[in-house]
């Protein structure tokens, strides 16, 4: 299904527009909490990997991702239950958390032990509990970069920060993540 809107290669907006309605299908996140000035094009990947939980089927994918990142306004989400600002689609979505990148350290359990379970306890998240394409992105040391931009870009570092941080994404490349990445 294409979307003429979803088709406008300059400064990635067309792939900005379909970030915004995927979303709200997926997220059930509205446009006003992410409207497309916020949204920022940092690279893309392309991964492989077995659908999850693995099963008879012999199913995969095999994608060539947009990083994007959007910090929330604080101000316009501060008063906001999570289910005011989310409602999951659950065809799409099985479950959301929000996590700071310190979080990720205490993955603790590899997906080859805990196929079948997303956790082991309330505060013990295993990795197989992550979308394949954000355990490339943990294994390769991006998920940190990313996180490391998105605080530059909060404005609360220097300017100079910043931009050495922004200039840092090679905008042009195709990462490609290896099947060990996504294990």
């Amino acid at each position: 299904m294409n979307f003429p809107d979803e088709l406008i290669e300059l400064d990635a907006v067309g792939v900005k527009k379909a970030a915004q309605r995927k979303l709200l299908h997926e997220l059930g996140i509205k446009n006003t909490f992410v409207p497309l000035n916020r949204i920022h094009f940092l690279g893309r990947v392309l991964y492989a990997a077995p659908n999850e939980p693995c099963t008879q089927t012999a199913l995969a994918e095999h994608e060539l991702d947009y990083i994007l990142v959007s910090v929330l306004d604080p101000v316009a989400t501060r008063n906001l239950p999570d289910t005011d600002l989310m409602k999951l689609n659950p065809d799409e979505v099985s479950d959301v958390r929000w996590m700071a990148f310190s979080d990720f350290n205490y993955m603790k359990c590899s997906p080859r032990d805990h196929m079948n379970t997303a956790k082991t306890s309330d505060s013990d998240f295993c990795r197989s509990s992550i979308t394949p394409w954000l355990r490339g992105l943990l294994a390769r040391g991006l998920l940190q970069k990313l996180f490391s931009w998105a605080e530059a870009s909060c404005g609360n570092h220097l300017q100079e920060s910043f931009l050495a941080e922004d200039q840092s994404w090679d905008r042009t490349k195709i990462i490609h993540l290896s099947s060990e990445d996504v294990k």
